[in-house]
């Protein structure tokens, strides 16, 4: 599918948009939590606790209670319907009003009910939810008004589901450990690279699953504790090259141009997405820096939280803009390709490509007085950084039976710097100019080799670990 867009600034467009979305943002939000026990005084886990608009009967979100009977959830304020169900107990349903930022409704009991030995199932039919143990599964067209063009359009649709201001997709307030395409993590921790390029009338449902194990996970009795959102694609864009091109033109030589090509088959998923522009746009965010940077790859693969202390002047400045930004402009690769070999060996690789060139312009004046002289300085700051970024991960993974796997994964982080600094000084009609040039070099290299086998229900895990550090 081929799309050409050309946009021209209009101000009062964008005058109206933003009047249009003020009120949204006035719009207050609540937590509603709780915690669900038996007669026993027992904590009861995977209870479904829904929430219906009374006024239309739909859907707000909807949550399951932990190991400890807590459950927890963020809506909007106003007459809400609060259901809360669990296998063999008797259905609660009363009608509520969130005014407040946070309603707690402490203990709620369930009673037994010897009839009720099915599976609780939300109403596929009605609602387009259909819970399921540790999977949610969403009928998508149930939710969708036809107006939605990407998948981030989707997912903010579903109740439960939305994305935060980093891009990432959250379940329930939490950020998601996996976004899976047809059950392959393709684009890891970025998940803005699907979500923005991804058409919606590619996809066909949508699957939470919490304790979710990946191809690599042994076999075991324990929960996982990672929660995966599953894209499933439409069975008409699947063995076949898809896509889409995308370009915005401006004034003053303005441009902005996004492509994307797909090919998702049974045995090999492939993804291309490119993008360029000059209109100050940084195609990652500091907070995707930080986790490509990463050089545990270990904790880079599993997408486990860190917190990292840095101070801005470490990071390359087109990460962090300011207003003497006179010009700049970013081209983006990111290629991902995931192939099941065999039904015993697959091969996972993710490159990311990022160039950028920024220049920035500033001016300052100083004054010093003495009782000898009087001395005036003008300074002229001309910053050029020209940055070249790339991160290329392969992992190839071997898993003879469910209770043994060997992995192999190699890693590789290139982030080199160009600056050139031009100072020109003028000091009591005396003119002094200074050039500075600052190539800062790093590269990393990562080669890890892991085997984990499961005897008698516990993990034994053995590994070999390479790293190679440059930095000029």
């Amino acid at each position: 599918m081929i799309r050409s867009l050309i946009n021209i600034t209009n101000l009062k467009k964008q005058l109206f948009c933003f009047f249009l979305f003020v009120p949204a943002l006035l719009i207050s939000q609540t937590n509603i939590d709780g915690n669900i026990k038996d007669t026993n005084n027992t904590p009861i886990n995977g209870a479904n606790i829904i929430l219906k608009k009374t006024d239309t009967d739909e859907i707000a979100t909807f949550t399951t209670s932990n190991a400890k009977g807590y459950f927890n959830l963020q809506t909007e304020t106003g007459n809400y319907t609060l259901k809360i169900s669990a296998l063999g107990f008797e259905t609660i349903i009363k009608n509520i009003e969130l005014k407040n930022t946070t309603l707690s409704l402490n203990n709620i009991t369930l009673i037994e009910n010897s009839t009720a030995l099915e599976e609780v199932i939300i109403n596929a039919e009605n609602n387009g939810v259909v819970q399921k143990g540790d999977v949610t599964q969403y009928k998508i067209e149930k939710f969708l008004n036809g107006t939605e063009e990407s998948l981030k359009d989707v997912i903010t649709r579903l109740p439960g589901l939305d994305i935060n201001e980093n891009g990432k997709i959250t379940a329930n307030g939490k950020e998601i450990d996996r976004l899976l395409i047809d059950g392959e993590n393709l684009y890891k921790k970025q998940h803005q690279l699907a979500t923005e390029n991804i058409n919606s009338e590619m996809v066909k449902n949508a699957e939470l699953i919490r304790n979710y194990k990946d191809f690599e996970s042994i076999s075991t009795n324990d929960k996982t504790g990672i929660t995966a959102l599953n894209i499933n694609i439409k069975e008409e864009f699947k063995n076949k090259f898809t896509g889409n091109f995308e370009t915005h033109l401006g004034f003053k030589d303005k441009y902005k141009v996004n492509a994307s090509l797909f090919n998702f088959n049974k045995r090999v998923k492939f993804s291309l997405i490119p993008s360029s522009n000059n209109l100050g746009e940084s195609t990652m965010s500091i907070h995707d820096y930080y986790a490509l940077t990463d050089t545990d790859v270990r904790s880079n693969l599993n997408n486990e939280s860190k917190v990292t202390f840095s101070k801005l002047e470490d990071l390359p400045r087109f990460l962090n803009s300011n207003n003497n930004v006179a010009a700049k402009s970013n081209n983006f690769v990111t290629i991902s390709s995931i192939a099941n070999l065999s039904d015993k060996i697959k091969l996972d690789f993710y490159g990311i490509f990022n160039t950028a060139e920024q220049e920035e312009n500033y001016s300052r004046e100083l004054l010093f007085k003495s009782p000898q002289n009087l001395d005036e300085i003008n300074e002229n700051n001309k910053i050029i950084e020209k940055n070249y970024f790339a991160v290329l991960q392969l992992k190839s993974i071997y898993k003879p039976n469910k209770n043994s796997v060997l992995t192999l994964n190699n890693y590789i982080n290139i982030d080199n710097t160009t600056q050139d600094k031009d100072i020109e000084n003028l000091t009591n009609e005396k003119y002094i100019n200074t050039k500075e040039t600052n190539k800062p070099k790093k590269i990393n290299f990562n080669s890890e080799i892991n085997y984990s086998k499961n005897i008698n229900s516990n993990t034994f895990t053995s590994s070999l670990d390479m790293q190679t550090k440059s930095a000029v």
